[in-house]
């Protein structure tokens, strides 16, 4: 599903919009003007995998560029696209929003900017939430079953935490490539190589 412009969907707590199905399919790509808000309420989205049509092909199984949008009450559930949700370029905000079972990456930010608010991430292949030239705060979020980094700082980000619960992951925070990344009230536990990291991946950083 290809959409110019915005999206609107508002399902109910008993009436959930869903997007799904039999097989895995190419997803959601929304395309902004930076003005027009996509809103997506109570909304599930399940089994995506990357979308390729053509000379187009990206990483996400659900992308927004250039957009603002709004998750809240909404999951994303099964993917096995590089990223579950990718954000290019765009404002967001997530509000109790789940994803999981996801063979690679949860969230990926990029040059973006918002903030993620009593949301769950869990049974993650790779990174749980990576972020990259973005300026993000996170406060009162879950990270449970991990694979590799619950939160992935990188690329001159600015983050802040704030009362964050990390669980069964291979690191818990890792700040690097000349980010700054502040943590307030943050359990991490059960880590298979560090509960926090900072160091250099791409030299041209600070």
């Amino acid at each position: 599903l290809i959409v110019k412009g915005q999206l609107i969907a508002n399902g109910t707590e008993n009436e959930k919009i869903i997007f799904d199905s039999k097989d895995y399919w190419k997803g959601l790509y929304v395309i902004g003007d930076n003005n027009e808000e996509s809103i997506l309420n109570n909304v599930t989205i399940k089994n995506t995998k990357d979308l390729i049509d053509g000379l187009l092909h990206l990483t996400g199984g659900v992308n927004f560029y250039n957009t603002k949008v709004k998750f809240k009450d909404s999951q994303i559930i099964g993917s096995k696209a590089e990223d579950a949700l990718n954000i290019i370029h765009s404002n967001f905000v997530l509000r109790n929003v789940k994803i999981g079972n996801t063979v690679s990456d949860g969230f990926d930010s990029d040059f973006s900017s918002g903030n993620i608010y009593n949301s769950k991430f869990f049974d993650i292949g790779g990174d749980a939430v990576d972020f990259s030239g973005s300026k993000v705060s996170i406060v009162g979020s879950d990270f449970n079953q991990i694979k590799d980094k619950a939160i992935s700082v990188g690329e001159s980000s600015n983050i802040d935490l704030k009362d964050i619960d990390i669980n069964n992951v291979g690191v818990g925070v890792a700040s690097k490539d000349g980010s700054n990344t502040k943590v307030n009230g943050a359990t991490i536990k059960n880590y298979n190589l560090a509960a926090m990291m900072t160091y250099n991946k791409k030299d041209f950083y600070d």
